[in-house]
């Protein structure tokens, strides 16, 4: 649904918020495509790669969210870079701990 959703939103960028809401829709995208596709896998090994995809779009998903709720309310168009590199921090930082490897029993 959110490749649907971007399909239609691709076309409105020059719209305050139009830009913003097209990177939520990626993020939700590399969130949710990992997960449905953890339904279908069988091996452990395979659902824990999916996990790990996952959390790309987990970590993306706010800092996405954040970029529209601010340029649709605001009426801008874009947000500047470096807020978001700002808002990105606690993100990277979490993300980059779901890369540490997992402690085997």
């Amino acid at each position: 649904m959110a490749l649907v959703a971007l399909s239609r939103a691709k076309d409105r960028t020059n719209v305050p918020g139009g830009q913003a809401i097209s990177f939520l829709f990626i993020a939700v995208f590399c969130w949710s495509a990992p997960q449905a596709l953890d339904t279908f896998l069988t091996t452990e090994a395979a659902k824990l790669l999916a996990n790990q995809m996952a959390y790309v779009g987990i970590t993306l998903t706010p800092v996405a969210w954040f970029s529209f709720a601010i340029t649709y309310s605001q009426g801008v168009v874009k947000i500047s870079r470096r807020v978001l590199n700002l808002v990105s921090i606690l993100p990277m930082i979490t993300r980059s701990t779901f890369m540490l490897p997992t402690p085997t029993d």
